[in-house]
């Protein structure tokens, strides 16, 4: 089953990606040089998912532990979670993390039976929302100070 899993990730994938998707899953790792590997850990880049409604009360459990393989297998590397909050961070190809969101959600209706809205932000997309924070500015208590993330931009109609 994993394997057809990775086959339906890889072919969702631009023609253009695919080899470079598909070394990044670990499908074709034979014969890569150390320095293209090298070359290929410099291009990962750090994310944040935010899984949510994960862990809320007593719906929707999903354990540490269950969060860092569902992204390991999906390809990522340094995955960890942030308490049991479903906030994942990892680092990943930009090609395969623009995969990720609907990836991870389909495997965790598929594994645990329920959906889990899936959003993705950078690590230098979370540090410039901190850095320019007008609530800050203003003077704010930081404690106080609760962020949304929205999947996409809505539209103006539904503000």
């Amino acid at each position: 089953m994993e394997r057809s899993w990775r086959a339906a990730l890889l072919a969702t994938a631009r023609p253009s990606q695919a080899h470079a998707d598909a070394r990044l899953l670990g499908v074709v790792d034979r014969g890569v040089e150390p320095e293209e590997r090298e070359r290929d850990a410099a291009m990962l880049e750090t994310y944040v998912a935010l899984l949510r409604g994960v862990n809320v009360g007593s719906r929707n459990r999903l354990s540490a532990t269950d969060q860092v393989s569902l992204f390991a297998e999906a390809g990522c590397t340094e995955v960890r979670t942030y308490i049991q909050s479903g906030n994942v961070l990892f680092k990943a190809e930009a090609a395969l993390a623009a995969l990720l969101p609907d990836v991870i959600a389909a495997r965790i209706a598929e594994r645990f039976d329920y959906r889990v809205p899936v959003i993705l932000r950078t690590g230098s997309q979370m540090a410039e929302l901190a850095r320019h924070n007008p609530f800050l500015a203003a003077g704010a208590p930081q404690g106080l100070l609760h962020v949304l993330f929205l999947p996409g931009e809505p539209s103006a109609a539904k503000v």
